[in-house]
């Protein structure tokens, strides 16, 4: 209910509703572009979430390779330094045999060394013959077991004194 103004008309009352209906007008579109903007900012808002989403995934997705990269990485180097523990375990396995036969060799030598007796025999026979001649009789005997001897003969021949070939025959180990 409008009450009447001091002039006692009805007129104020129908100016106030007009004023009351401008405004009223007003804020319907100041709410209507409240409301556009609204969802614009929705519209925006959906859009940032989108490439939040997105980004996340590809931070993760990326995390992810990375921690592959790194496990195949330490697999890798745990492969080579197990490969290296081996070469290092049959370097040393072949280190110890060479000084073991190295060990053996120097007991040998030693052995030998100590031991060794040379002798040289030198026996010339002539033999003096107009065909073939078959030289029988020459035996070298040898006593000691674990003994080694090196037996070298020769035959020497000449038509000429100043002129000799010289044949050398060498007899192999045996073994008994």
């Amino acid at each position: 209910m409008w009450s009447s103004d001091a002039t006692g008309g009805s007129g104020s009352a129908t100016v106030t509703s007009q004023a009351i209906s401008v405004i009223s007008q007003s804020l319907s579109v100041h709410s209507q572009a409240l409301s556009v903007l609204s969802q614009q900012t929705s519209v925006l808002s959906q859009g940032v979430s989108v490439v939040s989403n997105a980004l996340s995934n590809e931070i993760s997705n990326r995390i992810s390779a990375d921690n592959v990269q790194s496990t195949t990485i330490s697999n890798n180097a745990s492969i080579v330094s197990q490969l290296n523990s081996v070469v290092s375990q049959g370097l040393s396995l072949l280190s110890q045999q060479i000084s073991t036969l190295s060990q053996q060799v120097s007991v040998i030598s030693t052995g030998l060394s100590r031991h060794r007796c040379v002798c040289c025999l030198a026996v010339f026979f002539t033999v003096s013959a107009t065909g073939l001649t078959n030289i029988s009789g020459l035996s070298i005997s040898v006593a000691g077991s674990g003994a080694i001897y090196e037996v070298v003969a020769g035959v020497c021949y000449g038509l000429v004194r100043k002129y000799y070939t010289v044949w050398f025959v060498t007899l192999p180990a045996t073994t008994s």
